[in-house]
């Protein structure tokens, strides 16, 4: 199982550089904790302290996710990026599935506020979650609907101290969420969490020196919420860093185009004769499924935008069909 205690002594290692397999440099325990936390190694394969083959392809596999010189050693642009805030949630290939196969059986979430931060005045802090989770609404089709606490949110979103017991973000991490049901890795029932670190960071709105813009965070880790796991582009709302004194609050292609295809948009085909209809369905990258009368005079009127199994994803469109008009 990989460990859960986030790196907090990263800026005091120096660049290890030119090292030899076998090599035992001070500091590399620590990058070795990075790496095993954030998915890419794990406990049983490497040897702590020691610069092995795991260690090496380890660095190696995070450098070249994120478009840096893939040497495997330490250097000052892995320092640099590794430095960075980030979420809690790993990075590793074997989570990219999420963003695949990994989404909600139903497009209504409920969410609920659990608390907030005495870091803004009043109840600010909840505007920018709100207008983010807004945002993900205009790209797709799920609605996510405000309920109270009380009420069996789907989503509860608050502040926590960094040694949060259900996901530690002690150290470099800023946030963390869930994944859907059927992928969870923090909580097993509802409601799925969000929950900022309000313990080591400065929660701000807006580009402010020191500060995470609460917005910013919250744009990503609804997008975990929503089945997205984390992106290499280092532009998209889903790469996984986060900078102090700055914003970004619009989705970019790379996130649209991955949550579309978790919730693709189910086209309108009622009244439409089925042979049309099925081509329109097939055209948005879904499968038909044609219940009744399947001929040349068969005019669907009640359409589905779910079949088939949960885990499908939405991916099969259910229509039923009339051969004549309904009396």
């Amino acid at each position: 199982m990989t460990d859960k205690n986030p790196l907090t002594q990263l800026s005091k290692v120096n660049e290890i550089m030119n090292v030899k397999l076998g090599d035992t440099p001070k500091g590399l325990m620590t990058v070795q904790n990075y790496l095993q936390r954030f998915g890419y190694l794990d406990s049983d394969d490497y040897e702590r302290g020691v610069y092995d083959k795991a260690t090496l392809v380890g660095l190696q596999d995070f450098q070249r996710r994120f478009n840096l010189s893939n040497s495997g050693v330490f250097d000052s642009e892995t320092k640099a990026l590794m430095q960075l805030p980030r979420c809690g949630i790993t990075d590793t290939r074997m989570s990219f599935r999420f963003s695949l196969t990994c989404c909600w059986d139903k497009r209504q979430l409920l969410y609920a506020f659990d608390n907030g931060t005495d870091q803004v005045a009043g109840n600010q802090e909840f505007g920018p979650i709100r207008a983010a989770i807004n945002t993900w609404m205009e790209a797709v089709e799920v609605d996510f609907i405000e309920v109270g606490p009380g009420d069996s949110p789907d989503v509860l979103i608050g502040w926590r101290t960094a040694n949060d017991p259900d996901y530690s973000m002690i150290g470099s991490v800023v946030a963390h969420a869930d994944f859907p049901p059927d992928c969870s890795v923090v909580a097993n029932n509802l409601p799925k969490p969000i929950h900022f670190d309000d313990t080591e960071h400065n929660w701000v709105i807006g580009a402010v020196p020191s500060g995470l813009d609460i917005e910013t965070v919250a744009l990503h880790e609804i997008g975990h919420i929503l089945g997205l796991a984390h992106s290499s582009e280092m532009d998209a709302v889903m790469a996984p860093f986060v900078r102090f004194n700055s914003t970004k609050r619009e989705l970019t292609n790379d996130d649209i185009k991955g949550v579309r295809q978790l919730y693709p948009t189910v086209p309108f085909v009622q009244e439409l004769s089925v042979s049309i209809a099925a081509d329109l369905v097939r055209a948005a990258g879904l499968v038909p499924r044609i219940i009744g009368p399947n001929n040349s005079n068969a005019s669907v009127f009640r359409q589905s935008p779910r079949g088939g199994r949960a885990a499908d994803c939405f991916s099969t469109v259910t229509l039923q069909t009339r051969t004549g008009p309904i009396l």
